[in-house]
C-alpha cells in the first residue's frame, strides 16, 4: 500500500476539497496533518486528519482533528511513499 501524507499550510482560498479527493483507491492510504495557517481548515475528508499541536489557538475548532507532536510529523514525513504540501 503507497502511502500519501497531504501538508496543509495555508488557509485556501479555493474549494480545498478540489485538491485531495475522497475517494481514495484502496491501493493507497491517505492521511492529512494541517499546520500554520491550515489548522484553520474544516475538512470532510474520510480518512485521518491531524492537527499540529503547537499551531492551534484555544479558541480554534480542532475537536475533529487528532492533534500531534512535531515528532510525529516528522515520523509520519519519513514513512511516506509521497508527500503533497499545499
Amino acid at each position: 500500500m503507497k502511502k500519501i501524507l497531504y501538508i496543509i499550510s495555508k488557509q485556501l482560498d479555493q474549494d480545498f476539497n478540489q485538491f485531495i479527493s475522497s475517494s481514495v483507491s484502496p491501493e493507497y492510504s491517505v492521511s492529512v496533518i494541517l499546520i500554520q495557517n491550515g489548522v484553520r481548515l474544516n475538512p470532510t475528508w474520510a480518512f485521518p486528519s491531524f492537527v499540529l499541536k503547537d499551531d492551534i489557538q484555544l479558541n480554534e475548532q480542532s475537536a475533529l482533528y487528532s492533534k500531534i507532536q512535531y515528532s510525529d510529523m516528522v515520523h509520519m514525513i519519513f514513512e511516506a511513499d509521497t508527500i503533497i504540501s499545499l
